[in-house]
């Protein structure tokens, strides 16, 4: 029996276009909402418009993307540190093909994370790696 129901928080993602759509199938299956920044800003997007609607919208990006790793130098300058509360950035540091299952392997830890980051005002920052999950220590830097 799949345990979506019993989320305590439901995030809300924004699927950088690098990102398999079987990670943000994954996600909605399990009871979040799950937007695609192709479908919502347009393809090719740049980093710095989805880094500002995450921001703005508090969605966490979920991307494969490099740059999002300085996540919080992204929006316009005078708007950093300003953000909405559930904005947050997953850094997938995997081979594309294993995008799906590292997710799955952490999303109880990701869900667990995202709680206490809004409970403390602060982004969800976290890196998944081939055998693990970083998460900052100080979201707002």
């Amino acid at each position: 029996m799949d345990d979506a129901g019993l989320l305590a928080v439901v995030i809300r993602f924004l699927i950088d276009e690098n990102v398999d759509d079987l990670v943000g199938r994954y996600l909605a299956d399990r009871g979040h909402e799950v937007h695609y920044a192709r479908s919502s800003l347009g393809s090719m997007s740049p980093d710095q418009l989805i880094a500002f609607t995450a921001e703005t919208r508090g969605l966490v990006v979920v991307t494969h993307d490099k740059d999002f790793r300085r996540f919080s130098q992204l929006p316009p300058v005078g708007f950093q540190r300003k953000f909405a509360r559930g904005a947050g950035r997953i850094s997938l540091s995997v081979k594309e093909p294993r995008a799906v299952q590292r997710v799955r392997e952490e999303i109880e830890a990701i869900e667990f994370h995202y709680a206490q980051a809004l409970r403390r005002g602060q982004r969800l920052l976290v890196v998944i790696g081939d055998t693990g999950i970083q998460v900052t220590s100080n979201p707002r830097t």
